[in-house]
């Protein structure tokens, strides 16, 4: 929907399953990824960002991912989504080093 321009309605469903699932839940962070990626689709890179911030908080830091998928791409210039991106190279970098062979 979102991608058809149907924000409304994108935002309508995607909030009614989010508020199905339980912060706790192995779950939570594909959640906020889904919803980090529908407010990109908008151009709304403040509430896109918080939600990637919650995805990486909560169990999902996927750099590479984030730094690729293009649902991503109508914010990728954006301040906060450089910034954002930056602390997760950072972060990134620093697993590989900890945890490479």
């Amino acid at each position: 929907m979102a991608l058809k321009g149907n924000f409304s309605d994108a935002d309508k469903q995607v909030t009614t399953a989010f508020e199905k699932v339980p912060h706790n839940s192995d779950d939570y962070h594909h959640e906020t990824y889904l919803l980090a990626c529908i407010k990109s689709v908008e151009g709304d890179s403040a509430e896109a960002v918080k939600w990637l911030r919650e995805t990486a908080n909560t169990g999902y830091p996927d750099y590479p991912l984030f730094a690729r998928d293009p649902f991503l791409d109508r914010i990728r210039e954006t301040p906060e989504f450089v910034q954002f991106m930056s602390e997760q190279r950072a972060q990134h970098d620093r697993f590989l080093q900890e945890f490479s062979d």
